[in-house]
């Protein structure tokens, strides 16, 4: 399932906050991961397969929280939040410098 979302002039300020939240909530689940993998790898209670099994498959969870937290400078929100301001100064920028924007900008 597609999600589409649909940003405009009247809503951007309020796309770049939810987008913000969102940012914010996958940089504390990557904190909990990481926490939680030091935590299984300091207190040594398990031991064996199951302790390997686990370990395993924290260690992909951590690193795959990684992918989308401010850790990695790659993640697809911070290429959202620099397309995002790129966008932002161009209409700014268009605006600003356009006579002709000016022009229908009066006669709406």
């Amino acid at each position: 399932m597609d999600i589409v979302v649909s940003v405009n002039s009247d809503n951007f300020d309020e796309y770049i906050k939810m987008r913000d939240e969102v940012q914010n909530l996958l940089n504390a689940a990557y904190a909990r991961a990481n926490f939680f993998m030091k935590t299984i790898e300091n207190e040594k209670e398990w031991s064996g397969e199951a302790y390997k099994k686990f370990h395993v498959y924290m260690e992909l969870i951590t690193q795959y929280q990684k992918l989308f937290s401010d850790s990695d400078e790659d993640n697809p929100l911070q290429i959202s939040r620099e397309a995002d301001m790129n966008f932002r100064n161009a209409v700014a920028n268009f605006k600003d410098n356009f006579p002709e924007y000016k022009t229908l900008e009066e006669l709406a």
